[in-house]
Protein backbone atom coordinates (compact mmCIF):
# COMPACT_ATOMS: atom_id res chain seq x y z
CA UNK A 1 0.00 0.00 0.00
CA UNK A 2 2.90 2.30 0.74
CA UNK A 3 4.11 1.15 -2.78
CA UNK A 4 0.61 2.54 -4.33
CA UNK A 5 0.55 5.73 -2.06
CA UNK A 6 4.20 6.60 -2.90
CA UNK A 7 3.82 6.06 -6.84
CA UNK A 8 0.18 8.12 -6.55
CA UNK A 9 2.39 11.18 -5.22
CA UNK A 10 5.04 10.82 -7.35
CA UNK A 11 2.32 10.70 -10.47
CA UNK A 12 1.09 13.79 -9.07
CA UNK A 13 3.89 15.86 -8.37
CA UNK A 14 5.17 15.40 -12.20
CA UNK A 15 1.84 16.02 -13.20
CA UNK A 16 2.30 19.36 -11.72
CA UNK A 17 5.44 19.92 -12.92
CA UNK A 18 4.63 19.43 -16.24
CA UNK A 19 1.37 21.32 -16.22
CA UNK A 20 3.28 25.07 -14.48
CA UNK A 21 5.03 25.92 -17.11
CA UNK A 22 1.96 24.88 -19.56
CA UNK A 23 0.12 27.23 -17.11
CA UNK A 24 2.78 29.87 -17.19
CA UNK A 25 2.76 30.05 -21.06
CA UNK A 26 0.35 33.00 -22.47
CA UNK A 27 -1.06 32.67 -25.94
CA UNK A 28 0.79 34.52 -28.84
CA UNK A 29 -1.58 37.07 -28.86
CA UNK A 30 -1.28 38.73 -25.60
CA UNK A 31 0.78 41.32 -25.07
CA UNK A 32 3.64 39.44 -23.09
CA UNK A 33 4.50 37.56 -26.66
CA UNK A 34 6.99 40.26 -26.71
CA UNK A 35 9.14 38.31 -24.08
CA UNK A 36 12.11 36.97 -25.41
CA UNK A 37 12.37 39.50 -28.35
CA UNK A 38 14.99 41.53 -26.72
CA UNK A 39 18.61 40.56 -25.54
CA UNK A 40 20.27 42.80 -23.75
CA UNK A 41 24.27 43.36 -23.04
CA UNK A 42 25.79 45.76 -20.66
CA UNK A 43 28.10 48.14 -22.54
CA UNK A 44 29.83 51.14 -20.84
CA UNK A 45 26.91 53.73 -20.12
CA UNK A 46 23.88 51.32 -20.22
CA UNK A 47 23.74 48.60 -22.09
CA UNK A 48 22.52 47.31 -25.77
CA UNK A 49 19.26 46.32 -26.97
CA UNK A 50 18.82 43.52 -29.66
CA UNK A 51 15.48 42.93 -31.42
CA UNK A 52 15.68 39.62 -32.27
CA UNK A 53 12.88 40.06 -35.02
CA UNK A 54 13.72 43.02 -37.07
CA UNK A 55 17.60 42.97 -35.92
CA UNK A 56 17.71 46.88 -35.02
CA UNK A 57 20.52 47.29 -32.06
CA UNK A 58 19.21 50.37 -29.62
CA UNK A 59 21.78 51.66 -26.64
CA UNK A 60 19.85 52.42 -23.65
CA UNK A 61 21.22 54.38 -21.41
CA UNK A 62 18.73 55.53 -17.20
CA UNK A 63 17.77 59.04 -17.51
CA UNK A 64 15.91 60.65 -14.26
CA UNK A 65 12.58 59.95 -16.49
CA UNK A 66 13.58 56.76 -16.78
CA UNK A 67 15.60 53.79 -19.46
CA UNK A 68 15.80 55.37 -22.90
CA UNK A 69 16.79 53.43 -26.11
CA UNK A 70 18.09 55.51 -28.78
CA UNK A 71 18.41 53.57 -32.23
CA UNK A 72 22.10 52.68 -33.25
CA UNK A 73 22.92 54.22 -36.77
CA UNK A 74 22.34 51.52 -39.19
CA UNK A 75 25.25 51.11 -41.64
CA UNK A 76 23.22 48.46 -43.19
CA UNK A 77 21.14 50.30 -45.10
CA UNK A 78 24.03 52.44 -46.43
CA UNK A 79 26.27 49.32 -47.71
CA UNK A 80 22.92 48.35 -49.32
CA UNK A 81 22.39 51.45 -50.99
CA UNK A 82 26.57 50.78 -51.73
CA UNK A 83 25.82 47.48 -53.50
CA UNK A 84 22.64 48.78 -55.56
CA UNK A 85 24.82 51.34 -56.64
CA UNK A 86 27.94 49.13 -57.39
CA UNK A 87 25.74 46.63 -59.04
CA UNK A 88 24.25 48.66 -61.40
CA UNK A 89 27.94 50.30 -62.28
CA UNK A 90 29.12 46.82 -62.85
CA UNK A 91 25.98 46.06 -65.59
CA UNK A 92 26.17 49.40 -67.44
CA UNK A 93 30.23 49.04 -67.53
CA UNK A 94 29.70 45.23 -68.43
CA UNK A 95 27.25 46.51 -71.24
CA UNK A 96 29.59 49.13 -72.51
CA UNK A 97 32.77 46.60 -72.94
CA UNK A 98 30.54 44.23 -74.79
CA UNK A 99 29.69 47.14 -77.01
CA UNK A 100 33.74 48.24 -77.72
CA UNK A 101 34.10 44.35 -77.77
CA UNK A 102 31.50 43.91 -81.00
CA UNK A 103 32.93 47.34 -82.48
CA UNK A 104 36.96 45.96 -82.26
CA UNK A 105 35.26 42.98 -83.77
CA UNK A 106 33.03 44.48 -86.73
CA UNK A 107 36.84 46.36 -87.62
CA UNK A 108 38.47 43.64 -87.82
CA UNK A 109 36.03 41.92 -90.11
CA UNK A 110 35.73 45.10 -92.34
CA UNK A 111 32.79 47.50 -93.65
CA UNK A 112 29.60 46.12 -93.11
CA UNK A 113 28.18 44.03 -96.70
CA UNK A 114 26.70 46.53 -99.08
CA UNK A 115 23.21 46.02 -99.65
CA UNK A 116 21.77 44.21 -102.75
CA UNK A 117 21.11 46.57 -105.83
CA UNK A 118 23.94 49.49 -104.56
CA UNK A 119 27.33 49.60 -106.68
CA UNK A 120 29.79 50.84 -104.91
CA UNK A 121 32.32 53.48 -107.15
CA UNK A 122 36.21 51.93 -106.78
CA UNK A 123 37.38 55.09 -107.89
CA UNK A 124 35.84 57.21 -104.41
CA UNK A 125 37.05 56.22 -101.27
CA UNK A 126 35.08 54.68 -98.33
CA UNK A 127 33.23 57.19 -96.08
CA UNK A 128 34.33 57.34 -93.09
CA UNK A 129 32.36 58.94 -89.70
CA UNK A 130 34.13 60.92 -87.47
CA UNK A 131 34.60 59.12 -84.45
CA UNK A 132 32.37 59.27 -81.68
CA UNK A 133 31.30 62.42 -79.61
CA UNK A 134 34.40 64.42 -82.50
CA UNK A 135 32.50 66.59 -85.18
CA UNK A 136 34.37 68.13 -87.93
CA UNK A 137 34.86 72.09 -87.89
CA UNK A 138 32.22 74.14 -89.50
CA UNK A 139 34.19 76.23 -92.92
CA UNK A 140 33.27 79.68 -90.95
CA UNK A 141 35.64 77.93 -87.84
CA UNK A 142 38.16 77.63 -90.40
CA UNK A 143 38.42 80.49 -91.36
CA UNK A 144 38.54 82.08 -88.05
CA UNK A 145 41.68 79.61 -87.17
CA UNK A 146 43.11 80.85 -90.49
CA UNK A 147 42.67 84.47 -89.55
CA UNK A 148 43.90 83.92 -86.22
CA UNK A 149 47.10 82.24 -87.46
CA UNK A 150 47.57 84.71 -89.54
CA UNK A 151 47.76 87.37 -87.99
CA UNK A 152 49.44 85.59 -84.90
CA UNK A 153 52.35 85.01 -88.19
CA UNK A 154 52.59 88.64 -89.35
CA UNK A 155 52.85 89.85 -85.66
CA UNK A 156 56.00 87.29 -85.22
CA UNK A 157 57.70 89.01 -88.39
CA UNK A 158 57.24 92.22 -87.18
CA UNK A 159 58.95 91.42 -84.00
CA UNK A 160 61.78 89.58 -85.85
CA UNK A 161 61.71 92.78 -87.92
CA UNK A 162 62.49 94.97 -84.84
CA UNK A 163 65.02 92.58 -83.27
CA UNK A 164 67.34 92.68 -86.46
CA UNK A 165 70.47 94.73 -85.63
CA UNK A 166 70.11 97.90 -88.32
CA UNK A 167 73.02 97.16 -91.16
CA UNK A 168 75.94 99.39 -91.56
CA UNK A 169 75.12 102.18 -94.05
CA UNK A 170 76.29 101.30 -96.99
CA UNK A 171 79.07 103.15 -98.82
CA UNK A 172 79.61 103.80 -102.50
CA UNK A 173 82.02 101.39 -103.80
CA UNK A 174 85.33 102.96 -104.45
CA UNK A 175 85.80 103.99 -107.73
CA UNK A 176 87.94 102.18 -109.65
CA UNK A 177 91.51 103.60 -110.54
CA UNK A 178 91.74 104.71 -114.66
CA UNK A 179 95.43 104.27 -115.52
Amino acid sequence: MIDRLAKAAAAATLAALLASPAAAQTPPDTPNSEAGRYSFAPVEGGVMRLDSRTGAVSHCTRRPAGWTCETAPDERAALDAEIARLTSDNQRLSARVAELERRIEQSRIGPPPVPPGVVPDPTRPPETAPPAGRELPSDAELDRVMTFVEKLFRRFMAMVQTLRPEPPPQTPPPAPNSL
